[in-house]
């Protein structure tokens, strides 16, 4: 199959907990949208993220106050019309799976060939997650990582098997399914050391770092949010 037939994403979602955001999100953020020049970023806050095989995730912030954090985190990338923060999942069944979420915003705008963001890790779990097969139709995977993507042809051939879809490896360095109009997108690069639960442990400490802009920073202390939360 020619590469013509893997359409690049003009939507990529960027699903997560956001439980806070952090510099490692934003990073994130900023290599797909330098990867993709013409895509958009949504950025979707889980209202009650789902895990995989059952170990759904618990919040230490409301729903409400995890989109108060991307705005303040993101607040550069938002002002430039290139990302957007969604609160599609506020209005789907809880858990929030990601191919519900797909599935709704493939309903509401269905002209635009979607991506999703992952890490190597996720990559890896991949096949656990809900219905697999059923996202990589909607949706092309970009993964992004810490390193170059140089083994990334085996993790790919063993989750084409885990999912019996044949994946193509393309001269870009980029993988098509055989059978569908979506791929796989490796993003290597560095990456920050920032976690959601390196910044629950010390707010004070994620600021000195750089991992939460001050704003951010200011409104947890506000709200008194991870006084308790260990992880």
């Amino acid at each position: 199959m020619e590469s013509k037939s893997l359409l690049p994403p003009e939507c990529i979602v960027y699903g997560g907990a956001f439980d806070p955001p952090h510099e490692g999100h934003r990073l994130v953020i900023k290599r797909v949208l330098a990867g993709f020049p013409g895509a958009t970023v949504k950025v979707i806050p889980g209202k009650m993220p789902a895990g995989v095989q059952g170990k759904h995730k618990l919040t230490g912030a409301s729903f409400e106050q995890r989109l108060a954090m991307c705005r303040l985190m993101f607040e550069e990338e938002l002002a430039s019309g290139r990302v957007e923060l969604d609160t599609i999942e506020r209005e789907l069944p809880t858990p929030n799976y990601t191919v519900q979420t797909l599935r709704a915003l493939q309903s509401r705008e269905p002209k635009r060939t979607l991506g999703l963001v992952m890490g190597r890790d996720q990559l890896q779990q991949f096949a656990s997650w809900k219905e697999p097969s059923a996202i990589v139709e909607m949706a092309s995977l970009v993964i992004v990582d810490r390193d170059e993507p140089l083994d990334f042809g085996v993790a790919i051939d063993t989750l084409g098997t885990q999912l019996k879809l044949h994946p193509i490896a393309l001269p870009q360095g980029i993988w098509l399914w055989e059978v569908f109009q979506t791929g796989i997108f490796p993003l290597a690069g560095l990456l920050s050391e920032a976690s959601s639960s390196k910044v629950r442990k010390d707010i004070g400490a994620a600021r000195t770092k750089g991992w939460l802009t001050e704003h951010l920073a200011d409104f947890i202390e506000s709200q008194g949010l991870y006084k308790k939360v260990e992880a």
